[in-house]
């Protein structure tokens, strides 16, 4: 048991070095330039996964000491950590869907096309279903549904839309501009479906 145990040690340690640094390039493209991000191993009692845990720490921001994640993330920052820490992981982790919501929060229009690509280019190994306000995101999805809430005797209900081409630009636009009828939304939405590849 003791030596499977130092077996799976050795395994972590040599993961967490290679983790941190495809976590830190991936969390500096998206945005969190001056991250420093650690995985470290902390002895436990012996038990069915080995003799230790796993604690990631990070340094969102310069001159700031590292803190367990769990305490010290915004929402953002959360969700930009997730997406760095799927897709460091994809080649290892099973997992065959994954979920984001509103992975766009605290974010703008040029961050928001990087993580469309890169939640675009995790697509490709995974199904990926994603909640999200920003057009930049949205139009790098394949396929895109529109969430409605609506009143109907003094009760709501929500409904999900599948949006077919033409639908899709109009709503595209109108999360840009707030206006579907908008010749310029309507162009620049074109726009971001075709720089997305759809």
């Amino acid at each position: 048991l003791k030596t499977i145990a130092d077996k799976i040690t050795k395994q972590r340690q040599k993961t967490a070095v290679d983790l941190k640094k495809t976590v830190e390039k991936e969390l500096s493209e998206l945005g969190i330039k001056n991250v420093i991000f650690e995985g470290r191993i902390e002895k436990t009692d012996y038990h069915a996964l080995g003799k230790d845990k796993v604690i990631f720490y990070i340094s969102p921001n310069a001159g700031e000491e590292l803190k367990p994640l769990a305490e010290i993330v915004s929402s953002g920052e959360a969700a930009r950590v997730m997406l760095a820490l799927k897709k460091a992981l994809i080649k290892v982790d099973p997992v065959p869907v994954l979920i984001f919501d509103e992975i766009d929060a605290q974010i703008g229009g040029r961050l928001g096309s990087i993580i469309g690509q890169k939640l675009c280019d995790i697509s490709k190994t995974r199904q990926v279903i994603l909640i999200t306000h920003l057009p930049q995101i949205a139009s790098f999805a394949n396929l895109h549904y529109k969430v409605n809430k609506f009143v109907k005797d003094g009760r709501t209900y929500t409904s999900v839309d599948r949006l077919d081409k033409r639908s899709r630009v109009a709503e595209l636009a109108q999360m840009m501009s707030g206006e579907q009828e908008s010749k310029i939304a309507i162009k620049h939405a074109n726009d971001l479906l075709a720089k997305a590849g759809k």
